[in-house]
């Protein structure tokens, strides 16, 4: 398989958070999926982009989860249950000292209790001497925080009388820790800071919910005697300008993202549509979200094959580098 594909195979797993934005663009795409959604299809992960360049997404671009992981909600995730977090230490119950290591599965668990020595206990996962005075680590029983996305819950988890805060327990899969409890993953529905109109009333992208992803929040309506443009309350007095010159133009926004020339508010004046970004593995050009490409090898460098030899150079239309047909042997 090609460099590129296994470049991409690595960004999809890295991501931590799927986005799910689900934007009208002005263009008439009957059934087309939300740009930059996430799914999983057989097993593989799928993104939803503008493949064909007719100005309606669809999707594409499947890749498969690397060994030990599926998809899920249109994430490689790990097929793992797992009860602690690799290198954590705790005391065991009946005393001694429990690792988290990964098994035979690559997956993180708990090991047996490794004794400590005669004028030793355990104390918050460490032997300590055994008439040293213990203290509480934490301070309301079955209080709970986050350690990254694992969940720690405080209470009396070793021989002595003191709280202390238990081993980290991850998340099931596609959850967060947050505020000391696993929530949904999600995806930011809009850009932060972004406000748009909705008719005369101001949608502001924020926070609204108990989730941690970014989502449009209740329309706020301007007073009597304004009117909403781009996201703003104005009077009604003032002209509206145009903020874009052709209407149904794409405008690329960075190299990331994508907005649209059209009417998007109750005033005559054309405005940008809401920002859109690019799939993953894509830029923008001309208005028009493509795939990025990599080189798959360095210029002028030469391979072996047992179809023959190649060279490395631009063989396509995109600009990246990467091997020729292969040319018999003699």
């Amino acid at each position: 398989m090609s460099r590129s594909f296994w470049v991409m195979l690595t960004l999809l797993t890295a991501c931590s958070e799927p986005n799910e934005n689900v934007v009208d663009l002005g263009v008439p795409c009957p059934g087309a999926c939300p740009i930059g959604g996430r799914r999983c299809d057989d097993g593989q992960v799928q993104f939803c982009a503008d493949y064909d360049g007719d100005g309606c997404p669809e999707w594409g671009g499947a890749a498969a989860c690397p060994a030990g992981q599926s998809c899920a909600e249109g994430l490689c995730v790990s097929q793992c249950e797992s009860d602690c977090t690799e290198g954590a230490t705790v005391c065991a119950p009946e005393g001694g000292v429990r690792s988290c290591g990964l098994d035979g599965a690559g997956c993180p668990r708990l090991g047996d209790a490794i004794a400590c020595a005669v004028d030793e206990r355990c104390d918050d996962g460490a032997c300590v001497p055994a008439d040293q005075m213990c203290m509480d680590s934490c301070e309301t029983p079955d209080a709970t925080r986050c350690a990254e996305d694992a969940l720690e819950r405080c209470g009396d988890f070793d021989p002595d009388a003191c709280l202390e805060w238990s081993g980290a327990r991850p998340c099931p899969a596609n959850r967060v820790c947050r505020d000391g409890a696993c929530a949904p993953r999600c995806g930011d529905e809009c850009a932060a800071g972004e406000a748009r109109c909705d008719g005369d009333a101001v949608v502001s992208c924020g926070n609204f919910d108990d989730d941690l992803c970014l989502e449009l929040g209740p329309a706020v309506a301007c007073n009597a005697d304004e009117r909403c443009d781009e996201g703003v309350c104005r009077p009604r007095t003032e002209d509206c300008v145009d903020a874009c010159q052709i209407e149904g133009g794409p405008i690329c926004l960075g190299d990331s993202a994508v907005q649209r020339c059209g009417q998007f508010d109750e005033d005559p004046c054309l405005d940008l549509g809401p920002v859109v970004d690019c799939a993953p593995q894509e830029t923008c050009s001309e208005g028009v979200c493509s795939a990025a490409c990599v080189d798959e090898c360095d210029a002028g460098a030469g391979q072996c094959t047992d179809d023959g030899a190649e060279t490395c150079g631009n063989f396509d239309a995109d600009p990246c580098l990467e091997w020729s047909p292969p040319t018999p042997c003699i």
